[in-house]
């Protein structure tokens, strides 16, 4: 079974048919999936989504034999709104962790240098402040990365911080970025991950393709970030979870193996790497 582990189902695009597009994801084989908060309302939406009792209210839209998959979830704050990013705030974030054992991940957080919502220091600030809850609680952080056009500061910015929390295990959430920052990444001591999405299915990404094809087959996992970046064989509808069998496709066909090897590779990668 595949695992999704970055999508956005708490998202608007998704109120009126969440229910739907569960079921459709365990139907295109997708066993587990991590819901990612990016935001104050969007990481209280994770906490509540991955409880018992949500997807018992679902199966009470839907009949209580349906398959669903299994979902977990995250706090955090994207680098567009890490002016929210307050101890206060991350407090309460600490505390849903010790409530919820399907809270796994720190983020999503990062640092986004092509939109620059916020000013460079305060989503460094921000990002330290997530990586300090992720050193004390002992979970992953997903990460953003997004330089400027012809920049590269907020992968140096990244590769800095991430070499500050050296204990402190983190996935790339939808890597674009090149071979040398991927070699960079996964020779720290932190034990990080890739993450590819839609992205890498794209026309325009044979090089991405090079680099998914020579990943260590335990260093990396697939995620949909739904509604965001359908993959190629969806192009032009809204992505959602059941997707990601898109990705892994391309991905077994980068690496000349079968589907089901890719399925296994990032499933057990990410029961691992996020302990679900």
């Amino acid at each position: 079974m595949f695992i999704d582990t970055h999508c956005h189902l708490m998202e608007a695009h998704f109120k009126a048919d969440v229910a739907l597009v569960l079921q459709r994801s365990a139907l295109a084989g997708v066993s587990k999936l991590l819901n990612i908060g990016c935001h104050l309302e969007g990481s209280r939406e994770s906490d509540r989504m991955c409880r018992p009792e949500y997807l018992e209210e679902i199966r009470g839209l839907l009949g209580a034999s349906v398959t669903l998959p299994e979902i977990y979830g995250s706090q955090g704050i994207h680098p567009h709104d890490s002016n929210q990013t307050t101890d206060e705030v991350m407090g309460d974030f600490e505390k849903v962790i010790r409530s919820n054992r399907r809270i796994v991940a720190i983020g999503e957080t990062g640092l986004d240098y092509f939109y620059m919502n916020q000013p460079r220091e305060v989503q460094l600030s921000s990002l330290r402040k997530h990586m300090v809850l992720a050193q004390e609680v002992g979970l992953p952080v997903s990460i953003h990365c997004r330089d400027a056009i012809d920049s590269l500061d907020a992968r140096k910015d990244m590769l800095k911080i991430l070499a500050e929390f050296p204990k402190v295990r983190c996935v790339m959430h939808c890597f674009v970025q090149d071979q040398e920052y991927a070699d960079a990444v996964l020779a720290m001591p932190g034990g990080h991950i890739l993450s590819f999405g839609g992205v890498v299915t794209y026309p325009s990404s044979e090089a991405l393709r090079k680099i998914a094809s020579y990943v260590p087959a335990d260093r990396f996992v697939i995620e949909t970030d739904s509604p965001y970046l359908t993959a190629q064989a969806f192009r032009g509808k809204r992505n959602e979870p059941a997707f990601v069998v898109a990705t892994g496709k391309v991905l077994a066909e980068v690496r000349g193996v079968e589907v089901g090897e890719i399925e296994k590779l990032t499933g057990g990668t990410a029961e691992r790497f996020f302990g679900i």
